[in-house]
C-alpha cells in the first residue's frame, strides 16, 4: 500500500459558551466582534445556522462553520444549562484573534448567566509552516511460495518381522535349529549372539538378508526379533498370496482356495501383490514360540498428476518414490514454471516440498488432478504464501492556479530520495529547492519525506 500523510495547515478554532442558572428565565441576545466588526444581535437560544449566518457576514471573518452541543452541570448547588458553539475559521490564514462579546442586551434570569468566548486552536498559516508531505510505501516481506505434497499410505509399511522366544524361567543349555520352508541351518547355542543366528538363517534359500536384535527374554531365555530385509527374496512360487487383512497369528488363505480372478486388496508393487513369509520353526527341547510381529506391507503403488488454477496442463504422471529432480521436471514440463523440490520419506509415504520463484508471489494451490492410488491418499498444503516484491509506480502531481503537473511514472521497487528529488525539481519545475529524505521501516517500508508536492500513486 502507498500512503500520503500532509503537515496539514490548521484552521482556527473558538467556542462561545452560552452558560445559563436553570433557577430563573433567562432572555435576550448578545453580539459578536472581530476585528472592529460587529454581528447583529444572536438569540440565547440562536441555531447554529443563525450563529454561522451572523458571522460569515462580517468582512473580517472570511468563512466559519459552526457547531454545537449543550449540557447540564451542577456547580455550587446550582444547575446550569450550557450551550457551546464551536466556530471553525475555515478561509483565515493564522492564529485569529479572540472574538469579543457583548451580552448587555442579555436579560439574566439569576446571578451568573453569562456569555464568554475563547480560543480552543490557534491555527497555523502556510507561510509560517512549510508544507512537509509524507510518502510511506508498506507491504509485507518479500518471500517465496512454499507448498508441500504429500503421499500417505492408509496403514504402514515395512518389512516383515518374526520373533523367536525361549520361554523358561531355568536356566537353558539346549541348542536349537531354525528351519526355513523345509530347509534347517546348523545348531545355534541358547544364548546364541545376534550375528551368529543371522548368518545361519541367511544361508537358506529364499531369505536373503536379515537383521538380528537380540533382548533378554523371562528370568533366564532370550528372544530374537529378525526382520526380512529383501523384498525380493519372498517373490517365489511357493509362498501364498494375502487377499484380505489377516491377523499376525492366522494362516493366510493359500491361493487355491480362492477364485482365479478375485483381486488382491493389497497395495502391489510392480504388478504384484504383497506376500507373506513362512513362519520359521524352531527344534528344540527347551519351549520356543514363534510369532509374527509383523507381516511385510508394500508401499503404495500407483500414480497422480497435479493441476494449477491458471495454467492448462497437467503435471505427472508422478509415483511414490519420484525423485526432486522428478517432480522439478514434471512441474516445469505441465506449467513452465521452475521450482526447488526437496523430497522427504515419512513414516507411512514421502512429502515433497516446493518452493517457487519469489517474482510469483501468491502462487494458487496446486491440486490432485487425478490419484490412481487405492491405497494412499495425495494431498497439498500451502506451508507459506507468497509475497512479490514491490511493483507498480508512484506518479507525483502539482497543482497550481497555472495548472496541473504531473512526474513520469517512478517505478516502486528502487525508488530513492535521489529520485524523488529530481522528478519533483525537474520534471515539474518547482520554483522551490525540494528536500527529500527517506527512512527504511521494518520490512520492506519505505518513508519519503518532502516539501510543496502533491501525491498520486499509479501502479
Amino acid at each position: 500500500t502507498v500512503e500520503v500523510s500532509s503537515a496539514a495547515i490548521t484552521s482556527s478554532v473558538q467556542e462561545v459558551e452560552v452558560r445559563l442558572n436553570n433557577a430563573g428565565e433567562a432572555s435576550g441576545s448578545f453580539t459578536l466582534m472581530l476585528e472592529g466588526y460587529v454581528t447583529r444581535s444572536i438569540p440565547i437560544n440562536a441555531s447554529d445556522l443563525k450563529v454561522q449566518q451572523s458571522l460569515n457576514a462580517l468582512p473580517s471573518v472570511g468563512f466559519v462553520t459552526v457547531s454545537s452541543n449543550a449540557s447540564i452541570v451542577a456547580e455550587g448547588g446550582s444547575s446550569w444549562s450550557i450551550k457551546t458553539y464551536r466556530i471553525a475559521f475555515r478561509t483565515r490564514e493564522g492564529p485569529t484573534p479572540t472574538l469579543v462579546v457583548d451580552d448587555s442586551e442579555l436579560v439574566a434570569g439569576s446571578v451568573g448567566d453569562a456569555v464568554r468566548a475563547y480560543v480552543v486552536e490557534r491555527g497555523t498559516t502556510g507561510d509560517s509552516v512549510p508544507d512537509e508531505q509524507t510518502i510511506r510505501i508498506r507491504q509485507p516481506v518479500p518471500s517465496k511460495e512454499i507448498q508441500r505434497i504429500e503421499l500417505e499410505a492408509k496403514r504402514s509399511f515395512g518389512n516383515e518381522r518374526q520373533r523367536i522366544h525361549f520361554e523358561s524361567d531355568a536356566p537353558i543349555t539346549d541348542s536349537w535349529t531354525v528351519a526355513y520352508d523345509a530347509q534347517t541351518s546348523g545348531t545355534l547355542t541358547w544364548d546364541a549372539s545376534e550375528d551368529e543366528v543371522r548368518r545361519a538363517l541367511e544361508l537358506l534359500r529364499g531369505v536373503g538378508r536379515v537383521n538380528v536384535v537380540r533382548m533378554p527374554a523371562g528370568t533366564r531365555g532370550f528372544a530374537w526379533t529378525v526382520e526380512f530385509l529383501d523384498e525380493e527374496a519372498s517373490y517365489h512360487a511357493d509362498l501364498s498370496e494375502v487377499t484380505d487383512s489377516p491377523t499376525y497369528e492366522t494362516e493366510a488363505p493359500t491361493f487355491e482356495t480362492l477364485a482365479p480372478t478375485t483381486p488382491s486388496q493389497q497395495p502391489t508393487i510392480s504388478g504384484r501383490t504383497d506376500f507373506r513369509r513362512p513362519l520359521l520353526t524352531v527344534t528344540s527341547s527347551a519351549t520356543v514360540v514363534v510369532t509374527r510381529v509383523r507381516p511385510r506391507v508394500s508401499a503404495p503403488d500407483g500414480q497422480f498428476w497435479l493441476s494449477l488454477s491458471g495454467y492448462g496442463g497437467r503435471a505427472g504422471p508422478l509415483d511414490a518414490e519420484a525423485s526432486s529432480d522428478d517432480v522439478e521436471a514434471a512441474i516445469y514440463d505441465a506449467f513452465g514454471i521452475t521450482v526447488s523440490s526437496k523430497t522427504t520419506q515419512e513414516p507411512r509415504g514421502w512429502a515433497w516440498t516446493l518452493e517457487f520463484p519469489e517474482a510469483l508471489g501468491d502462487v494458487p494451490l496446486l491440486t490432485v488432478n487425478e490419484n490412481w492410488y487405492h491405497f494412499a491418499n495425495v494431498t497439498v498444503k500451502e506451508i507459506r504464501p507468497g509475497v512479490k516484491a514491490l511493483d507498480g509506480g508512484l506518479v507525483l502531481r502539482t497543482t497550481s492556479s497555472l495548472g496541473v503537473n504531473t512526474s513520469r511514472t517512478l517505478p516502486l521497487n528502487d525508488l530513492t530520495a535521489y529520485k524523488v528529488r529530481r522528478a519533483l525539481e525537474e520534471t515539474l519545475s518547482l520554483s522551490q529547492m525540494v528536500v527529500v529524505q527517506r527512512d527504511l521501516f521494518e520490512g520492506p517500508c519505505s518513508h519519503f519525506s518532502g516539501r510543496d508536492v502533491g501525491i498520486a500513486c499509479r501502479g
